[in-house]
């Protein structure tokens, strides 16, 4: 949430500028260290620059690595943000009676100010849609109080019992947006001024939540309390590994040396284990479900699938397996010869920034000819370490007859042409040394298969570790 990013900048800051234990003589002037990590931190960003933050001009370009599918374009010039390191500390206490630290922190205005910022997209191949911002934004008097129980009996100190009030005093913007030659300055400038500030307090109770736990988090790292866990952003990696039943010790046989069966066991498992959870064949009747980011009219979205249908997920084949003792290489070369996905009459419903956008989706989707060859260094010991694994991905035809449609929009020819070329788009990645330099698109286009080989490398060793060495 850009209103109150600054929070983490202070925590992040806080991390680097915090005294150590020993530098606290007795430990129990707690106001004092806080104080101190305040400074530290405003004398951070004003050091590196932050505060005030000046950008003269940056431009920069991405493309997606499959050819066709996204690109962007953008400059930013004139762009200054000033007040972001005054920190006001209105209030502080600390009961060494109730190990209670009371607070009441805040920034009375942040400002920033954009000369000009235009950007070009493109998507699934379609003409280049253009966008212009300038304007200036303020954020009025954002104050933070509450207290919190902070325990300096040992030999760390416990941070616990987190309870904040957020306040907004208001947002002033003053901001010109031009969109594919559509003015929308009024809209976005009474959604950042009137819109906001009422969602936030109307929502305070799930703002100062969101906060807290933000606070919790880098509180944690700075005081070397226990570190929060994150989970897998790959359903199907998820899916996988949660999956798998895992090899034990005695699995590798008695001199652990037959690697090649190590990894074949481990396949097969892989196949069991997909099946067994129901993944294949993966069929969905009827199915819904939302996610909420921040507030609804932030951004929110629904969706609803029908007749979904997914075959051939664990048909794994292994056309050849070896190991090299000397090298401590094995070599592999997979494939799975037919997915299909089939879904009924399914749709979706977003809201961004208080703009409402439906789709619907049905039809047939058939890839063929999907695989990898590659290798990777396997070493046995108390545990098997797979590292420097080398991919060369490979996709042999896609059949797609998709029924798309995005704000009214028949998409369906295009997506459906776009998926059934894109094995001909990839090819163009298999390119020789001597056409890198006589072709700036080869050029391009073999970076990004060298991007899409290095993921799946990722995702194969983490894979492959994760199933031979779990407890």
């Amino acid at each position: 949430m850009k209103t109150f990013a600054f929070v983490a900048l202070l925590a992040l800051a806080s991390a680097t500028a915090l005294p150590q234990t020993s530098e606290v003589e007795s430990r129990r002037d707690v106001v004092q260290a806080v104080h101190d990590v305040i400074n530290r931190a405003i004398q951070w960003m004003e050091e590196r620059g932050f505060d005030p933050y000046t950008l003269v001009y940056f431009e920069g370009k991405y493309e997606f690595p499959i050819a066709g599918l996204f690109t962007a374009r953008g400059s930013v010039s004139d762009l200054s943000v000033v007040g972001a390191s005054n920190i006001i500390v209105y209030d502080i206490g600390f009961s060494l009676i109730t190990q209670k630290l009371t607070f009441d922190i805040g920034i009375p205005d942040i400002s920033a100010s954009l000369g000009l910022a235009e950007g070009e997209v493109s998507f699934l191949g379609r003409p280049a849609h253009r966008g212009l911002a300038s304007g200036r934004l303020s954020i009025k008097n954002f104050r933070i109080t509450g207290d919190v129980s902070v325990d300096i009996s040992g030999d760390n100190v416990d941070i616990s019992d987190l309870v904040i009030s957020a306040r907004l005093g208001g947002i002033e913007s003053g901001i010109h947006i031009n969109i594919i030659g559509y003015d929308v300055s009024t809209y976005v400038n009474n959604f950042l001024s009137n819109t906001l500030p009422n969602l936030l307090q109307n929502n305070s109770d799930y703002v100062n939540r969101i906060i807290k736990e933000a606070i919790m988090y880098f509180l944690d790292r700075i005081l070397c309390t226990k570190m929060k866990s994150f989970a897998f952003g790959l359903l199907m990696l998820v899916a996988c590994a949660a999956a798998l039943p895992q090899v034990s010790v005695t699995d590798f046989g008695a001199e652990r040396t037959d690697v090649a069966g190590i990894i074949l066991r481990a396949i097969e498992k892989l196949k069991n284990g997909i099946v067994d959870r129901g993944l294949d064949p993966y069929e969905v009747k009827s199915a819904q479900g939302e996610y909420v980011f921040i507030l609804p009219t932030v951004f929110s979205a629904s969706a609803r699938v029908e007749n979904l249908s997914v075959l051939g997920l664990s048909n794994i084949v292994v056309n050849s397996i070896s190991y090299s003792p000397f090298s401590n290489e094995f070599t592999i070369d997979v494939s799975m010869p037919r997915i299909t996905a089939i879904v009924g009459d399914s749709s979706f419903e977003m809201t961004v920034l208080g703009r409402e956008i439906s789709g619907s989706l049905s039809g047939f989707l058939e890839i063929t000819g999907l695989g990898a060859s590659g290798s990777a260094k396997v070493v046995v010991g108390d545990e098997v370490s797979i590292s420097d694994v080398k991919v060369n991905a490979k996709l042999g035809n896609i059949q797609a007859a998709l029924n798309v449609r995005i704000l009214g929009i028949n998409l369906s020819t295009l997506v459906t042409n776009w998926l059934n070329n894109l094995p001909a788009n990839l090819s163009l990645y298999s390119v020789s040394v001597s056409s890198l330099y006589l072709d700036k698109k080869a050029i391009i286009t073999s970076a990004s298969s060298d991007l899409i080989n290095r993921g799946l490398a990722w995702i194969i060793q983490t894979l492959l570790n994760h199933i031979l060495n779990k407890p």
